[in-house]
């Protein structure tokens, strides 16, 4: 289990990442004529935790490929523990569920795909399919993939990165709510009161 494991999780969110946020970036840019990429690059709560949710995006990434490349010294220093079998498949299928979940997700955004809020161009609202459940789907299965990466690999380092990316979609989506209620008004707001922020 341990050597799927280390292929296993590099390959995963090197697609989850072309899957989720590449492919479906530049596809908004072909059919949009826009860009999907909207986040400030400033000082403002927007642009810091933007900047903080890509800073740990690229520290996930080179853990994991860290994790493939050396298992051994990385679970010595970030204080790992043992993960039991059922917890390891457990990880993996809540990490397959958690890529199904934001491609559906996305699917049904279309061309109302932003990272980011869009300040300059008024997006749709969608409120069908996956979205009829949960606000957030996309930040959903993102929870829900670091749950996955903790039950696989638990140590210091996934626990607090999960935790932190918790307190930035937080943020984030606090923001998007605003956003959203200043453009789309009622709408917005019976959606809001009709369904839940995740699931």
């Amino acid at each position: 289990m341990e050597q799927f494991i280390k292929i296993f999780l590099p390959v995963y969110f090197s697609f989850y990442f072309l899957a989720t946020f590449l492919v479906p970036s530049l596809l908004v840019a072909k059919r949009a004529g826009q860009s999907a990429l909207v986040l400030p690059n400033d000082n403002t709560v927007e642009g810091l935790t933007g900047r903080y949710f890509k800073l740990a995006i690229v520290l996930l990434s080179i853990y994991t490929f860290a994790y493939a490349l050396f298992p051994g010294p990385i679970s010595f220093f970030l204080s790992a523990w043992n993960a039991s079998p059922k917890m390891q498949i457990a990880g993996i299928m809540i990490l397959a569920a958690a890529l199904g979940i934001s491609i559906t997700a996305l699917y049904y955004m279309k061309n109302s795909w932003r990272i980011g809020i869009d300040k300059n161009n008024k997006t749709d609202l969608i409120t069908g399919g996956i979205f009829a459940y949960s606000r957030n789907p996309v930040f959903f299965s993102i929870l829900l993939g670091l749950t996955g990466l903790m039950l696989l690999t638990p140590n210091t380092f996934t626990i607090s990165i999960s935790l932190a990316i918790y307190i930035l979609i937080q943020m984030q989506i606090r923001l998007e709510e605003a956003f959203l209620t200043e453009i789309h008004g009622q709408k917005y707001l019976n959606y809001k009161n009709e369904t839940r922020r995740f699931i």
